[in-house]
């Protein structure tokens, strides 16, 4: 069983989350001052092994090219989610935040079963909030990650570039819910919950 911890960071309070066995570690998502992420891998003397974004917007990358500098590693994203890099609508100067630094180069990762960590995980490709979104599926640890697809009795916003309501709900119904009800779900905003309690208590799919 692997080790999830989560840190709601930067302006938005972005869910940045830790996955680490007893030696090594990877970040999902980075949304602000990575500080505390790197002093967790630090004060566990564990080594990171790569980024992995759920998407592109501003705030799950907010903090991403101070880990790069530290620590060289891949920065995984689906490749789909690339439109949104230098669309002005989604730059954080327009929230009155400093501009976002983007002085890397992303590792695209494609949909599919992967190993993280020494332990099996479903790359899922999840539309509708933006084109490229991704969630990280760990059946033998028994979480999801869902990035802005999925939330505790929401769902994420569709009215930004690339999003679109049918399309997300799709995503969530053929990719997400069709995972055990005790899959606990981890979002990128707010508090975690389980499959079982969105497909039963979620009011934004009841339309769908």
């Amino acid at each position: 069983m692997l080790t999830l911890k989560v840190l709601p960071l930067g302006p938005l309070e972005t869910n940045s989350h830790i996955i680490h066995n007893e030696t090594h570690a990877i970040f999902v998502d980075v949304g602000g001052d990575p500080t505390p992420l790197l002093s967790y891998i630090e004060r566990h003397s564990l080594t990171l092994e790569a980024v992995y974004m759920t998407h592109l917007h501003f705030d799950h990358i907010y903090g991403l090219s101070h880990v790069l500098r530290k620590h060289a590693v891949p920065a995984y994203v689906y490749e789909e989610d690339c439109y949104l890099l230098n669309h002005a609508l989604l730059r954080p100067e327009l929230y009155g935040l400093p501009p976002l630094t983007i002085d890397y180069t992303f590792t695209y990762i494609e949909p599919g079963q992967h190993t993280i960590l020494g332990e099996p995980v479903e790359v899922s490709h999840t539309p509708g909030h933006t084109r490229g979104s991704l969630c990280y599926y760990f059946p033998q640890s028994k979480f999801v990650i869902t990035g802005d697809v999925l939330f505790y009795q929401t769902i994420g916003r569709t009215d930004l570039p690339g999003g679109d309501y049918p399309t997300l709900a799709t995503s969530i119904r053929e990719k997400l819910f069709i995972l055990p009800d005790e899959t606990l779900v981890y979002p990128g905003h707010g508090r975690y919950t389980t499959i079982g309690h969105e497909k039963e208590y979620n009011p934004a799919l009841e339309e769908f």
